[in-house]
């Protein structure tokens, strides 16, 4: 109501803006003579604006429609979980570059051989520089690696993730549009009964009765589409959440469709989840290798000479020492035993998805299959069916074969079987979404 009024505004504020100011133009600079020669031209040109400005408002106040593929690309790109893990990729990959992370040098001033004649002693200016071991850079190098593959992942998982999601959200959006239609057909149904009994009210062929209650149902199933109303804007809501977009949409104008489901014996090891899970047992393993690399010895070098402060005889010397990790030995042991159980921890986390996806499958497929028989008995049965039964049944009734009660006894009927196939094909469509997300498809 509040856009109406908006566009409503808009439509007559501007046909009033273009009539006043041709014709104060005209008015006010080609004289009376030439108004009656002008008018058919301004009336030409304000219908033309109106019926733009109407068709331009009808068009906005429609409600926007969109295909499932449009809805997952524009998610694509518009997912903040996405964008979020594009840049934990970017920091991952950052991260990379810096294994050889090699200490500060160090820059030494020391004055040593202090002895009673020699006061002075030797000054000593220098660096000094110390180094781990080499193979704890290569292992360090590898764990930022394999850290960084498991955020890659990560995304593949929000990726299959959000198809299941907008998949989800955009069919149950459909399923609730095409409820709405049938329950349009129906209140189209009840109200030419609601008139057709009205009418034979007026010509005494009834005493009334019919004609309340064809009423009362017309009624009650105008409050159950302002109802469903409330349901198709909470899922618009939802889909627009996992679209990133502000824009409400609604699925394409017609009944919904099956979805194709992919069936296979068992789970793959490819699916994304249990990639990720590999990933870490692979973090895992590469933390362990750098407890073991960082038990070994590790180098500092340092180097002096009086030249460097302008001595005509100076000293100059080197030494090397290597640090031997002679006090702490149980604690490195146990820093690697840790590491190695936390690689057993993350082999049976893995055992234990991989089984639950496994069971997750099999139990979906054969929900599906459940679904399947209803749905093709629905399809190839109960609606032909159901269609049968409403038209004898208001073909019956205009002929006055049966009562208005009898009438609502077998519209009931029938469109308890049409609901009820929309409710199996929405859990089947939700089952084979989640069937589809199991098999990486």
């Amino acid at each position: 109501p509040l856009a109406t009024v908006v566009i409503g505004g808009l439509i007559t504020a501007t046909i009033l803006t273009l009539l006043v100011i041709p014709v104060l133009y005209i008015i006010f600079t080609k004289g009376r003579m030439q108004i009656n020669a002008a008018i058919p031209k301004i009336v030409t040109l304000l219908c033309t604006v109106f019926l733009t400005q109407l068709v331009w408002a009808q068009n906005a106040m429609l409600p926007a429609r969109i295909s499932f593929d449009a809805a997952y690309d524009t998610a694509l790109r518009n997912n903040l979980q996405l964008v979020s893990s594009d840049l934990q990729i970017q920091r991952s990959k950052t991260l990379r570059g810096t294994w050889l992370d090699v200490p500060k040098t160090g820059i030494f001033a020391e004055n040593e051989d202090i002895s009673p004649r020699e006061t002075r002693g030797v000054l000593k200016i220098g660096v000094s520089q110390s180094i781990e071991w080499f193979g704890l850079y290569k292992a360090k190098k590898n764990l930022l690696q394999e850290q960084a593959k498991s955020m890659e992942i990560s995304k593949q998982i929000k990726v299959i993730e959000l198809k299941r999601d907008v998949q989800m959200a955009y069919y149950t959006l459909w399923y609730l549009q095409s409820k709405q239609i049938l329950w349009l057909r129906l209140d189209s149904i009840y109200t030419a009964l609601a008139k057709a009994s009205a009418l034979r009210v007026k010509t005494g062929e009834s005493a009334g009765l019919d004609s309340i209650a064809a009423s009362a149902s017309a009624r009650e199933i105008n409050v159950q589409l302002s109802l469903f109303q409330w349901d198709v804007q909470t899922q618009q809501e939802n889909l627009k959440k996992f679209m990133g977009t502000s824009t409400s949409y609604l699925p394409e104008l017609n009944t919904v469709n099956r979805v194709e489901a992919s069936f296979l014996d068992t789970v793959s090891g490819e699916h994304p989840q249990l990639q990720w899970q590999q990933q870490m047992i692979s973090i895992a393993r590469a933390e362990t290798d750098v407890q073991i690399q960082s038990r070994k010895p590790n180098f500092e070098g340092r180097f002096f000479s009086q030249r460097l402060y302008g001595l005509s005889n100076p000293y100059s010397g080197f030494s090397v020492s290597m640090g031997v990790p002679l006090f702490g030995y149980n604690t490195n042991r146990n820093k690697v035993k840790a590491a190695k159980l936390g690689r057993d921890y993350q082999q049976s986390i893995f055992d234990y998805e991989k089984l639950l996806l496994g069971t997750n499958y099999k139990q979906a497929y054969q929900q599906l299959q459940k679904d399947l028989v209803l749905l093709k008995y629905y399809e190839q049965t109960g609606l032909i069916q159901a269609d049968a039964m409403i038209k004898a049944a208001n073909l019956a009734y205009r002929g006055g074969e049966i009562s208005f009660a009898e009438l609502a006894q077998y519209l009931t009927q029938a469109t308890d079987i049409q609901k009820r196939h929309l409710d199996v094909l929405n859990q089947f469509n939700q089952t084979a979404i989640q069937l589809n997300y199991f098999l990486n498809k």
